[in-house]
């Protein structure tokens, strides 16, 4: 390289040299600020996560008011009723059951009701009751 492209290439401010991996770069995906994400989920994996959101909505949908038995992926167990699901959760109102006595000493008021809201993907098994 001659001194003066040399001279050009130092005047030009750093966001505008270009590289091997700027090059590269341009073919990657951008998030709609123009940032590289660090990931990027998959166009066929996004689609069948999507199948199976759908598919756990309407299952849902069909036992509304329900007593179910909910495991998450970390173990948890939950008892209660499905009150509803939307946008890729899963909100259960808790049974009394499992309720502590020492906070409500005889048991919870009768109209005291515990919503759950659960994240459908963390959700290993939803069992009725």
């Amino acid at each position: 390289m001659n001194s003066q492209a040399s001279a050009n290439q130092e005047n030009k401010p750093h966001h505008e040299h270009k590289s091997n991996n700027a090059q590269k770069s341009q073919h990657e995906h951008k998030s709609h600020h123009g940032h590289k994400p660090i990931y990027q989920c998959d166009a066929k994996v996004q689609r069948t996560m999507q199948t199976v959101k759908d598919h756990l909505h309407q299952l849902c949908a069909d036992h509304v008011h329900r007593l179910v038995k909910v495991e998450t992926c970390d173990g948890d167990v939950f008892e209660g009723h499905i009150v509803s699901c939307h946008r890729g959760i899963l909100f259960i109102c808790l049974s009394n059951e499992g309720c502590d006595r020492a906070f409500f000493p005889g048991g919870p008021p009768i109209h005291y009701n515990n919503v759950l809201p659960l994240v459908l993907f963390n959700l290993l098994a939803i069992s009725l009751l």
